[in-house]
């Protein structure tokens, strides 16, 4: 089992055993953890990052039994000819609205610019906001048909270390928001259903289905071309 593999699995079993909140605080302190190269910790902060909001969409999902999550799903660009596939971290659908999040873990403190620009503490840049909004222009395909007047908001997730530092103007803070485990249900909209759930639950098996097998042709595809094993 791999490394951040094995992390998911222990913070999912804390989280069944002791309850979300020890579990959370149990992957916070893991981002400090100072094993593992470049390559690797980065990675493995990912994976935290990945299954804290897990843990947190589990719990909603409790409470809101009709409610839906999609974890890693991969899409192919329906309208083009190409191989390019796009992956979304997380969707949560609702009754009101559907949700396509992307998790952030990036180490240290950070500004964030623009539409959702992310500025790391070496300068380098991220968009985060470009990402997000083509993984929902890819779902908005697959969902077509299954509401009249379609609903979506694109979610920022972070949980990292260092201070963030939100420079972006009140519009852009309101149309990609910036959420953490404190704040993520500040963002869920409690407006009319527009969203058809029962076609949706049916369909979520059969989007999972086509998930995976889009992930191991890319997975496929990476090796070949990187001489993996």
């Amino acid at each position: 089992m791999k490394v951040k593999d094995s992390a998911r699995k222990h913070l999912l079993d804390i989280y069944e055993k002791y309850g979300s909140k020890v579990a959370i605080e149990t992957a916070r302190a893991s981002l400090t953890i100072s094993k593992g190269g470049s390559e690797f910790k980065p990675q493995f902060n990912g994976e935290i990052c990945e299954t804290v909001l897990e843990i947190i969409l589990k719990e909603l999902c409790k409470k809101n039994s009709s409610w839906i999550y999609l974890k890693s799903v991969v899409l192919p660009d329906t309208e083009t000819l190409s191989d390019f596939l796009t992956e979304i971290d997380f969707v949560l659908i609702t009754e009101s609205c559907i949700y396509c999040i992307e998790c952030k873990s990036y180490a240290g403190d950070k500004t964030i610019i623009n539409e959702g620009t992310v500025v790391l503490k070496n300068g380098k840049k991220r968009d985060v906001y470009k990402q997000d909004l083509l993984h929902l222009e890819v779902l908005g395909k697959l969902l077509h048909g299954f509401s009249k007047t379609p609903k979506y908001k694109i979610v920022f997730f972070n949980f990292s270390t260092g201070e963030v530092n939100d420079l972006r103007d009140h519009i852009w803070k309101e149309k990609f928001p910036l959420v953490n485990d404190s704040t993520f249900t500040t963002i869920l909209e409690n407006s009319k259903p527009v969203w058809d759930l029962v076609g949706l639950r049916r369909a979520a098996p059969k989007i999972e289905k086509f998930s995976k097998q889009n992930r191991d042709r890319h997975l496929a595809y990476v090796k070949s071309k990187h001489g993996g094993s």
